[in-house]
């Protein structure tokens, strides 16, 4: 079994779920001082309750640029007993009773193999800095924390997208958050309904007047929650909807988010009752042109690998969204891993040699 396996499943049986990688930062910490790169941790913890800090380390190399690698140490749930099993080159987890945690432990296992094989060999390399976040599948929390004053790199690859080796993520939408908060007055919903303004009647009547799913080329937005009222029989007084939208254009996002609120303040308004609309960017677009170092070195790295690259353009957000919206150009590359967030998870063992490899020919493209 390759060596990059073995430590796969080392990292996969270290249970790390959002804001509590503490076993899984310390195992790190000790396993890097092994090769001797000292990761340092940040306040990122304290600063989201949780029970670790993002960590950062530097290898130094040669006079070239340096170079940044980054992956995220927590996972979407907890895995918690989990055996592996190997069978005809896939790992997965036994029986799919868990998760197997490959988002985003394949990219921290490749990492350590090709940090391990470069001082062990003594092979030729630019400086690397590495990040380890924490938090990033509960809104990239970590990386949202991550001090950039402590970082030497403009650019580098995240390893944290799904998909076969040479895919590149160089195009990823902008996100926010949004809360529209409805405010009516309550009534005995029995003897006295014409007194009350629902909340509730108000918000279905802003859903039904919003333009929701796949708004256009570029742009996506949902209404996920809503929630409200304090008792049958009493007219809600209260209520509240929660949703995002996402798109590739930042102006159309904000356009959309603009006629998002004047439709619910007048639509409230029209029913007696007032709308109050509150929104949040959550992380910043990726649009990564193709001229870009990152992707120019990726492609070449993934050709001479006899790997067809392919440049992809996600709907989901990572760590490289944060790390180029701070002014790091990062694009976010494909792990080999499949069915992520699902017991059906899994990843070929040769994919993993293949992504190791992938990363010594990035480094020699440098």
């Amino acid at each position: 079994m390759p060596d990059v396996v073995t430590e796969f499943i080392r990292l996969v049986q270290i249970d790390s779920p959002s804001r509590n990688e503490r076993a899984l930062a310390d195992y790190l910490r000790q396993r890097f001082q092994e090769l001797g790169i000292m990761l340092t941790e940040d306040t990122a913890g304290q600063n989201i309750n949780g029970t670790a800090g993002n960590l950062i380390g530097f290898l130094p190399g040669d006079a070239r640029e340096p170079l940044l690698l980054c992956a995220h140490m927590d996972t979407v749930k907890s895995n918690q007993g989990i055996e592996v099993v190997t069978k005809d080159g896939k790992i997965s987890s036994k029986n799919q009773e868990h998760i197997l945690g490959a988002d985003d432990k394949v990219g921290i296992a490749a990492i350590i193999q090709f940090v391990q094989d470069l001082v062990r060999k003594k092979l030729p390399h630019p400086p690397l800095e590495l990040v380890f976040t924490v938090a990033e599948e509960i809104g990239i929390l970590g990386a949202k924390e991550l001090s950039i004053t402590q970082l030497q790199s403009k650019a580098g690859y995240v390893l944290d997208s799904g998909g076969p080796i040479g895919t590149i993520v160089n195009q990823a939408p902008v996100h926010y958050e949004y809360t529209i908060k409805i405010s009516g007055r309550a009534a005995h919903a029995g003897y006295a309904p014409e007194y009350g303004i629902s909340a509730i009647q108000i918000g279905a009547r802003i859903v039904t007047a919003l333009d929701l799913g796949r708004v256009d080329e570029y742009t996506t937005a949902n209404i996920g929650r809503i929630s409200g009222g304090e008792a049958d029989n009493i007219v809600p007084e209260f209520a509240q909807l929660t949703g995002e939208v996402r798109s590739h254009s930042l102006a159309r996002a904000q356009q959309y988010l603009e006629q998002l609120r004047n439709t619910a303040v007048e639509v409230a308004r029209d029913y007696g009752g007032v709308a109050e609309v509150r929104i949040k960017e959550s992380f910043p677009p990726i649009q990564l042109p193709v001229e870009a170092k990152v992707i120019q070195v990726a492609q070449r790295a993934a050709s001479k690998l006899g790997v067809e690259p392919q440049l992809v353009t996600s709907g989901g957000g990572s760590d490289a969204n944060i790390l180029n919206g701070r002014g790091i150009s990062c694009a976010n590359l494909g792990v080999g891993s499949y069915f992520e967030h699902t017991r059906e998870e899994y990843i070929q063992t040769a994919d993993f040699v293949l992504l190791v490899e992938y990363l010594k020919v990035i480094a020699e493209e440098w």
